[in-house]
Order: structure tokens, then sequence, then C-alpha cells
């Protein structure tokens, strides 16, 4: 547990927001993970972030991180917590290609 963000967030200070939902995707929706790479080789259009059928939803992420860092900036946001394991806002440990079966 993470005491500090605990107390901003009793305290009103954080916006949760989910990066697929800012962006239109639906709930539940398929899982998506990155396959051939990292978030930074999606952005260069050289791995894809795809559902569990193959389906290529790199398009769309990089829109929707467009649209996050776009939120972010609109309300001058100074810090913000990620969720790790997360293909949108993953930080420090996402699930790969060789961590899942296509």
């Amino acid at each position: 547990m993470n005491k500090k963000a605990l107390k901003l967030f009793t305290n009103n200070l954080v916006v949760p927001v989910c990066p697929e939902v800012l962006g239109g995707l639906a709930i539940p929706r398929p899982a998506c993970e990155i396959v051939g790479g990292d978030g930074y080789e999606v952005l260069k259009c050289r791995a894809k972030v795809v559902d569990r059928k193959g389906k290529d939803y790199s398009k769309y992420f990089i829109l929707v991180a467009q649209k996050v860092l776009d939120f972010i900036k609109q309300r001058k946001i100074k810090a913000v917590y990620l969720k790790s394991k997360s293909t949108s806002c993953g930080y420090g440990w996402i699930f790969l290609e060789s961590m899942i079966n296509l």
C-alpha cells in the first residue's frame, strides 16, 4: 500500500483515469498485450498491441496515450501514479508476448 497515494486520494487530490475508458473502449473489453517490443516500440510502429485473437489495437492505444497526455496537460497535473501490468499505463512491469499464450 502506498500511504502517500492513499492520503492524496482520501483528500480528493487524485483524479482517477483509465486511459482505455477515456479513449472510449468498452467495458468489459478484450485483454490486449504488447507483442514484439515495448511501448516505445509501439509508438515507433515496430511492435503491436493485440487482443488474444490477434486483432491489432495499436493505433487505438497510441490515440489513447495522446488523449491522456492532453488530459494531463490541460489540468496541469504534476504527478501520476501508474498501474503496473497494464497495457495502457503499465510502469515497471507489463505483460509481453513471451508471458502469454496468444
